[in-house]
């Protein structure tokens, strides 16, 4: 197996503070650094965003900010919000990976 291809499959994480641009790139509209940090301590509705700690701060991946918006989208609409949903594959994979690094 080609090691350039796992990863090419593992999603990049950025810090909380690089996570504003990306929420901007997603929605168009850029929040504060603090928002992001409390999105991941208080959260919203409910629901808090999927972060990992490694090399010294919080991180996220795209993929668990847009499920964040999903489901916070679902438990505004008064739609049942499983925990476990940020559960993904990808996060599943990145988390491997952090481990097999000893982060």
């Amino acid at each position: 197996m080609n090691a350039s291809a796992d990863t090419d499959a593992t999603p990049k994480l950025v810090t909380l503070r690089e996570a504003t641009k990306l929420v901007e790139q997603i929605s168009g509209y850029r929040p504060h650094r603090a928002a992001i940090y409390r999105w991941r301590t208080a959260g919203v509705s409910g629901v808090k965003l999927r972060c990992l700690w490694a090399v010294g701060g919080y991180h996220t991946t795209e993929a668990w900010i847009r499920d964040f918006f999903e489901q916070v989208t679902r438990a505004k609409n008064g739609e049942a919000v499983a925990p476990t949903a940020t559960n993904t594959d990808a996060a599943l994979r990145a988390e491997r990976e952090l481990s097999k690094a000893g982060i």
